[in-house]
């Protein structure tokens, strides 16, 4: 059993996306965020020192607590046979998503202590073109082809982006990666489970 340490629609929603398609056991320990960042009573810096989501205990027992880390590692020991070349591509892709996406758009645009002028610059400057890269790389079948971990954590971004940033990731093919996604029962359900944590 895999346990997982999330809050809802944080990028542990990836991860979690990742388990289900996989078809793995696990569970989800849900983290209240706040001063005292608490999972189940017990402070999270017990769990992690670094107090961020998601956190993945694999079930002998390893702690894994970057994202990045978790999704390769999820899909190099249960995904499909890949060549090394094809890892490489895994890694760089979700890598991407994490720097380009995760950290320098969504981190400023969903901090609550940004000034708005930080979110306007995101919105304005750094996001049109990634768009477009992302718009053209998802064309080309460079996220999207086959169901891989960016292709989890990516969708996880544009659903953020859609609540968040209306409009902003409005292309065709970026569309159709997201329907096609919404459409898969485990992504369906995976969802669900979030918004019925939410309350």
């Amino acid at each position: 059993m895999h346990t997982l340490f999330s809050f809802p629609f944080s990028c542990a929603l990836a991860v979690e996306l990742e388990l289900t398609r996989h078809g793995l056991p696990y569970e989800v320990r849900h983290v209240t965020r706040g001063r005292a960042t608490r999972v189940d009573g017990e402070a999270f810096a017990e769990v992690n020192p670094k107090r961020k989501v998601p956190v993945l205990v694999l079930p002998d027992g390893e702690r894994l607590t970057e994202i990045v880390g978790i999704l390769t590692h999820l899909d190099t020991v249960h995904g499909p046979d890949r060549t090394a070349a094809e890892r490489r591509r895994v890694l760089e892709d979700v890598a991407f998503v994490a720097t380009e996406l995760h950290q320098a758009v969504l981190g400023p645009l969903f901090d609550p202590s940004a000034p708005d002028a930080t979110r306007a610059d995101v919105v304005e400057r750094l996001l049109p073109p990634l768009v477009d890269i992302l718009e053209t790389r998802v064309a080309d079948g460079w996220i999207g082809a086959t169901r891989g971990p960016a292709d989890a954590y990516l969708l996880w971004g544009l659903l953020l982006l859609r609540h968040g940033a209306k409009g902003t990731t409005d292309r065709p093919h970026l569309d159709a990666f997201v329907a096609r996604h919404l459409d898969e029962p485990d992504v369906q359900r995976v969802l669900a489970r979030a918004r019925r944590t939410l309350g």
